[in-house]
């Protein structure tokens, strides 16, 4: 845990830095920017010049330009409507010949958070830029008409293109959300899967052996008291796995769900299923290198299948067979002297949940009473290992 928090700490402070690093390279950027504008339409006009109340409002209008543009990004509104009224105010003055050229550099943040949304708008500034132009090089213009041409046309490009980027980061930005969404409802699902086969498996064995305690009559206070001891234990441990996965559904980080069980718990439920009365018949063989995912669909699916069992058919036999046929892993599980549960249009949640691990794991499986009378659960998954590492899941499923 140490690590992580520190590999953590690592990766927030590389984030931190690098934002810091993009934020000085807009303000330098910005700062040249305002520099330049200054240096090519400002200071010409008013050095040289008689220093008088003119000049002085002038050099005071420079300065709001100059602060204006560097905080552009920090104070869009503000910047902009500062840089352009200034920029006005000169020209009425006559200490600057800029052409907006400063205003449409500041206008680009604004236009990238509150510009237009819809895309008839730019257009529409897109053709009074066309037009502009076109004006441009038609016939000899007015320095006065020139200029306002100008402006007009470099604060409709620069408000339009804001206006776009702005859009399609919005967009992203719901995309975004919307999948981050639909991972964290696929995850919730998974856990609610994970509570739903804790419960059926343990709670349901819980219930059954409480059912031989109490109807068995030849058993000593002595054996009667282990077998009291033996559910309190499945019963601690099924509330210990409750636990943890309500406490990850309440985190932020559903990752931690615990996702442990694998082929070696499986004796465990074994154990219990004996132990509430059903007769088993094991047969695992031929089966290694599986991941973790293939384990966890495994386990569950015999937990759920023996579940079913144990509450259906509890004095049926059950044959449990887990082995590899070519490049596929067979599970199956299977009661055929047991009651036939009749399947409905809307199955439980424990076959639908076999369902969706068989899915997930790239398999496909076949559930539902067998020919002898029981009720069987088949399933076929793709075995890969270091001797068979190309895998191509089934797109067969039922």
């Amino acid at each position: 845990m140490v690590m992580a928090r520190g590999v953590t700490s690592a990766d927030e402070r590389i984030t931190r830095a690098q934002s810091d690093l993009h934020r000085t390279l807009l303000i330098v950027m910005d700062i040249l920017v305002a520099a330049t504008v200054a240096a090519t339409h400002w200071l010409p006009v008013m050095v040289g010049q008689p220093v008088d109340g003119r000049v002085l409002v002038g050099y005071f209008l420079l300065m709001v330009m100059i602060v204006g543009v560097v905080l552009r990004w920090r104070f869009p509104a503000a910047a902009a409507a500062s840089v352009a009224l200034a920029t006005l105010l000169g020209a009425l003055l006559q200490v600057t010949i800029d052409p907006m050229l400063a205003t449409a550099w500041a206008v680009y943040p604004l236009a990238l958070r509150r510009g237009f949304r819809r895309g008839w708008l730019r257009l529409g500034l897109f053709l009074l830029v066309f037009l502009l132009a076109a004006a441009f090089g038609s016939r000899q213009l007015e320095p006065f008409v020139l200029s306002l041409l100008t402006a007009v046309a470099a604060v409709a490009c620069s408000w339009t293109l804001g206006s776009a980027v702005g859009e399609r980061a919005s967009l992203a930005a719901e995309a975004a959300r919307e999948r981050a969404h639909v991972t964290a409802m696929e995850q919730r699902l998974d856990l609610a899967r994970e509570v739903h086969d804790v419960v059926a498996h343990t709670l349901g064995t819980i219930g059954i052996e409480a059912e031989v305690a109490a109807h068995i009559r030849s058993e000593s206070e002595e054996d009667l008291r282990d077998r009291m001891a033996e559910i309190a234990v499945n019963a601690r441990q099924a509330l210990a796995q409750v636990r943890t996965l309500v406490v990850a559904l309440r985190s932020d980080d559903l990752d931690t769900a615990a996702r442990t069980p694998s082929l070696g718990d499986l004796d465990r439920v074994f154990e219990r299923a004996r132990a509430a009365g059903l007769e088993l018949e094991v047969d695992i063989r031929h089966v290694s290198a599986l991941d973790d995912l293939q384990q966890l669909t495994v386990f569950r699916v015999v937990q759920e299948a023996i579940t079913n069992a144990v509450r259906h058919a509890p004095a049926s036999r059950c044959r449990v067979r887990v082995a590899r046929s070519g490049r596929l892993l067979v599970l199956e599980v299977s009661n055929d002297d047991g009651p036939v549960l009749r399947t409905s249009a809307q199955p439980g949640h424990g076959i639908v949940g076999i369902r969706e691990r068989v899915a997930a794991a790239g398999g496909w499986c076949l559930i539902g009473p067998s020919e002898s009378g029981g009720f069987g659960v088949h399933v076929e998954l793709p075995y890969f290992s270091a001797d068979n590492a190309e895998r191509a899941p089934s797109e067969r499923d039922v």
